[in-house]
């Protein structure tokens, strides 16, 4: 049965000095895992921990409810100092059913920091834990690795039909852009002779954050959504006609497909079109469409190409003009493209709404999960 709630820090010895970080010009490759806040990071050739322990996530973990903050390592392994390190007390506290319990409730109130969170030692030891006895910790633990089995198998269906989502999605694009359009007899045009590639441009930081918002300034980091954009000119006033005439000039029209064209962005494969007149820096480069190519066709014809294969590949990837440039794509007439867009637009939004769904059932799983912890660390149930 439930006697009392105590906190964590009295039914657990906290190991947090005995772990070390390693940089990683530092680290020797092995065969020991090399523990961070949310799992291995790393392999290294030593080992600090020769026990079954707990570790929580101290910083760059995720608090909330359902998430696997909590969770339980064994062997020879290292550990280093974005986790705690947590032995808890035979006597007092079953090391399953702790993170169970962590694992079920929400964090985010032992959390502090708002530029970087973290779960620090004093808070992580003042999280009340259910004290149930050691006995009846063992029974519920049963219970619920015999239930998680079952969720969790579903859990993996639904991923794995998340998984599937976006290769069905490129091949109903590949099916419409390519093959319907091959059958009508539609000649292949090269990108660069309807489009011109427009690069970048390195503006001075005295020109970002101005109020009156007048051009986007887009970096590689703003690529997933509009509106995280700096702003061109730092002054509050008004810019003189010359200065706007300049970094106007620089800027780039409504209806260019922008993407990263150096560095690890490429292999994301972000896109984007241009919705005003917007700037960006020189890790980016953008297509400009002619008159023979609607925008939003091009965006659509970009969604299937995947822009690390146009990159050479190196340590550091980039892509040059030529690559793109050389791309080859069926234009047909401009009627015929706003039917493509129409068509894939759909395609769009069933995709999507297929998605949603499958988060959300993965989502209601995971509540699942913190409903049945949460009732089966009730009283009445024990």
């Amino acid at each position: 049965m439930i006697g009392e709630t105590v906190s964590l820090g009295e039914v657990c010895e906290i190991l947090d000095t005995l772990r070390k970080p390693i940089t990683k010009k530092f680290r020797k490759q092995g065969q020991y895992p090399y523990y961070g806040a949310t799992g291995i990071v790393d392999y290294v050739n030593n080992y600090i921990f020769d026990e079954t322990l707990v570790l929580i996530g101290e910083d760059g973990a995720k608090w909330d409810k359902g998430d696997q903050t909590a969770f339980i390592v064994s062997g020879k392994y290292w550990v280093n100092n974005h986790a705690h390190v947590i032995r808890p007390f035979k006597d007092k506290l079953n090391k399953k059913f702790l993170v169970y319990y962590l694992n079920s409730i929400d964090l985010k109130p032992w959390v502090t920091g708002l530029t970087v969170p973290k779960l620090n030692q004093k808070k992580l030891k003042s999280i009340p834990i259910p004290l149930f006895t050691i006995e009846n910790q063992q029974r519920i633990v049963a219970k619920l690795d015999a239930a998680f089995a079952e969720i969790d198998n579903a859990i993996y269906a639904e991923e794995e039909k998340k998984n599937q989502i976006r290769p069905a999605l490129k091949s109903i694009y590949r099916d419409i852009l390519y093959n319907r359009q091959s059958s009508t007899n539609n000649k292949k045009s090269l990108l660069g002779d309807i489009s011109r590639v427009v690069g970048g441009n390195g503006f001075p930081k005295s020109y970002q954050g101005h109020s009156n918002k007048e051009i986007p300034f887009i970096k590689v980091s703003d690529m997933n959504a509009q509106g995280n954009e700096k702003f061109i000119y730092k002054t509050a006033h008004t810019v003189d006609t010359n200065t706007l005439k300049a970094i106007k000039a620089k800027a780039h029209e409504a209806g260019t497909l922008i993407f990263p064209k150096i560095g690890g962005a490429i292999s994301t494969n972000k896109k984007r079109l241009l919705n005003k007149i917007s700037a960006y820096d020189n890790n980016i480069v953008g297509v400009k469409p002619s008159d023979k190519l609607l925008p939003e066709y091009l965006h659509k014809i970009f969604k299937i190409i995947d822009i690390y294969e146009l990159s050479n590949k190196a340590a550091l990837p980039s892509i040059n003009n030529p690559s793109i440039e050389s791309i080859e794509l069926f234009v047909p007439n401009l009627q015929e493209q706003s039917k493509i867009i129409e068509k894939l637009n759909l395609v769009d939004e069933h995709f999507t709404n297929l998605s949603d769904c499958v988060a959300s059932k993965i989502h209601n799983f995971k509540l699942l999960k913190s409903t049945m912890i949460k009732h089966h660390l009730s009283p009445k149930a024990a």
